[in-house]
């Protein structure tokens, strides 16, 4: 976020009549943390699409009877995307839900939340 505001304010500087009277042009902390969050909602999304069709792909690979090495090369490909989503997932729940929990008084419950989470994971 500072980099950010620091580019801002250095075009403001190079450039004063940059925006129209009366816009702010410091976004709000809420307003790049939704952005980013946004950001993350369609990376997942995209990278489940992608791990969708490959699933797909090994499938026709099985009905089309391709070699085992193959087959499990491929498996691992999926897995490993797999849990590269899930690391996101991961992260974004620490960065966003569990400073939102604690925010509200919550951190405890939504800490046993995620530990009951991921004893299924790991």
């Amino acid at each position: 976020m500072r980099r950010l505001q620091r580019f801002l304010r250095r075009l403001l500087r190079a450039r004063p009549n940059a925006l129209p009277p009366g816009v702010n042009p410091m976004p709000t902390t809420t307003q790049i943390e939704t952005h980013t969050h946004e950001r993350i909602l369609e990376d997942i999304s995209n990278r489940l699409a992608r791990v969708e069709g490959h699933v797909r792909g090994v499938r026709r690979m099985w009905q089309e009877g391709k070699g085992c090495p193959d087959l499990l090369l491929q498996l691992n490909a999926v897995q490993s995307a797999l849990k590269q989503i899930a690391r996101i997932i991961l992260e974004e729940h620490m960065e966003t839900c569990l400073q939102e929990a604690g925010r509200r008084g919550k951190r405890d419950q939504a800490l046993a939340e995620l530990k009951e989470a991921l004893k299924q994971v790991i």
